[in-house]
């Protein structure tokens, strides 16, 4: 690839990345009535997460007792599990419930100002689009704004800080699996990372 070539595709990829970050600030801003939920909703998802690496360990000391024959120790860690159990099933519930009245607020929130631009918007601005267009805008494009702040976000917040107390719970226990656990994962991540970007010059090529 020439020269010139490199400097259209380094342009091309610095207004990419401008219109990506404009496109964040959108989404937090179309965030805002239901933010408190979104935090809570993510905190939640964290606790949960929190809670099935601490039953990993547990169960670890579970069969430790258990083969120890303490069956006094057998029957303690019983009643933590059940009532770690009981804590899921609690924050599972109010997790969806949550996760339905936030999803459902935003969506009428996204239709309600789309419709109103519409209603006040001129006649002639609007003849520029089809009346398809604009069903799709209400229904189509905001369900997948809705999902994609409801669902997405969150979702890749729980992930990486999930990811992180697993690699920090995992170092704790077995310090050399750990580290082969940590280094294979960069590796991948850098390998794709590559392949999307020789993909990417290919396509422009």
């Amino acid at each position: 690839m020439s020269n010139n070539s490199q400097k259209i595709y380094a342009f091309q990829e610095g207004l990419q990345m401008k219109k990506f970050l404009l496109q964040i600030k959108w989404l937090l801003h179309k965030a805002k009535p239901v933010r408190v939920n979104l935090i809570v909703n993510t905190c939640i998802n964290l606790a949960l997460s929190g809670l099935s690496i601490y039953l990993a360990l547990l169960s670890k000391s579970l069969i430790d007792a258990a083969t120890n024959a303490d069956v006094t120790l057998v029957f303690k860690w019983i009643k933590i599990l059940a009532m770690i159990f009981l804590c899921q099933l609690a924050l599972r519930a109010l997790g969806k419930y949550l996760h339905t009245y936030t999803i459902t607020k935003l969506l009428n929130t996204l239709q309600k100002q789309l419709f109103e631009h519409l209603m006040h918007s001129k006649w002639q601005s609007q003849m520029t689009y089809h009346s398809m267009h604009l069903l799709g805008y209400l229904n189509n494009d905001a369900t997948k704004i809705t999902t994609l702040i409801c669902d997405t976000l969150p979702s890749l917040i729980t992930l990486t800080l999930t990811f992180l107390i697993s690699s920090m719970t995992l170092l704790r226990l077995d310090t050399k699996i750990a580290f082969l656990t940590l280094l294979i994962g960069p590796i991948f991540t850098a390998l794709s990372l590559i392949i999307r970007k020789k993909m990417k010059l290919m396509y422009h090529k």
